[in-house]
């Protein structure tokens, strides 16, 4: 179906058909470190504590290899599967075929039994008013602004257009000086980008983008003696590690949006088991990006990532929300368009 899941998911204790197949979950990875390490920690804790086998498959952004990988799950017959995206249009058919076979299917922006995803649309919207509210509350609502977009990335492109509904209610006193791609997506590159922007406009005084590139262009406005500016304040998104430890130290980096991969590595495990078991899991998992802006929420990140099977039974409604409902008896079905 292309139509996007909105009831919210209803857990159901009622149990239908149960899968035959291997109480096994596979996981396809792109790579394991950082964010997705976190998550697949927590997906296999998670899995442990279920009695739920786990096999681990990392492809180093090889996407021949990712469909290798993902068919061998397949022909393995494993019970549920995730895979990261990589190349959607080699991975889609693959998750297809398995969901036709019975498999629960997990993935990361992909047609899958149970897809996780952001609205792009809507962080960017969240990120322009940060940036503006902090701008109103800090700065007498005039600033001079550089702002890294995702132009170029149709996948994450509805984030910029988000951006820049929320900036056209801008205050008089706010200027965009620059809003440029940032590819490719390193701190090398925005430190570049940064440095030639403050060539012809040395007050710039606001960053937003991606955490990669807001954390480069910091260095550049330390290397240009700027690092103790009151005036400074940079913004990101994705939850950097570099990024929250900036944002703690209390220095020019005022916020992060974070994903909470660790929390969505136990609701995987969660809902591969119910899945197995012949319960209901959602269709749709929209993932919020939480703003980490002080050192209260610092810690609450930190202890829900130290610790997410704990977290994650309070973790609904901050970390994810989930609608629509499928399960091995209704097999098949799946969300199949974009989200909005």
């Amino acid at each position: 179906m292309t139509t996007q899941p909105t009831d919210k998911f209803v857990p159901s204790s009622k149990v239908g058909t149960k899968s035959p197949l291997a109480h096994q979950l596979g996981l396809s990875l792109v790579q394991v470190e950082g964010p997705i390490k976190q998550f697949a920690d927590a997906s296999e804790t998670g899995a442990k504590a279920a009695d739920l086998q786990t096999f681990q498959a990392v492809n180093g952004s090889n996407s021949s290899k990712a469909v290798e990988q993902m068919n061998a799950f397949v022909q393995r017959q494993v019970g549920t599967m995730f895979a990261q995206d990589l190349n959607p249009a080699a991975q889609e058919p693959v998750l297809k075929n398995a969901s036709k076979k019975g498999i629960g299917t997990f993935s990361f922006n992909m047609p899958a039994s149970m897809q996780m995803t952001a609205s792009q649309y809507e962080i960017g919207k969240q990120l322009a008013h940060g940036t503006l509210d902090y701008i109103a509350r800090h700065l007498d609502n005039k600033a001079k602004i550089v702002h890294f977009n995702f132009d170029y990335n149709e996948a994450v492109a509805p984030r910029d257009r988000g951006w820049r509904e929320v900036m056209k209610t801008r205050p008089a006193g706010v200027q965009i000086v620059a809003d440029i791609p940032g590819n490719p997506q390193t701190q090398e590159q925005g430190n570049k980008l940064m440095s030639s922007i403050l060539q012809k406009d040395p007050s710039v005084n606001v960053v937003d983008g991606s955490d990669t590139l807001s954390l480069g262009a910091l260095a550049a406005l330390r290397a240009a003696g700027r690092g103790a500016d009151p005036s400074l304040a940079l913004f990101g998104v994705d939850g950097d590690p570099q990024a929250v430890h900036e944002v703690k130290s209390g220095g020019p980096y005022k916020a992060t949006y974070a994903f909470n991969f660790a929390i969505l590595g136990s609701l995987l495990s969660d809902m591969s088991d119910r899945w197995l078991k012949g319960l209901n899991i959602p269709e749709l998992v929209l993932v919020p990006a939480v703003k980490i802006d002080s050192p209260a929420s610092i810690d609450e990140y930190n202890n829900s990532v130290s610790d997410p099977a704990a977290a994650y039974k309070t973790a609904g409604d901050k970390y994810f929300h989930l609608y629509g409902s499928t399960s091995y008896a209704t097999r098949g079905t799946y969300f199949d368009g974009k989200v909005k």
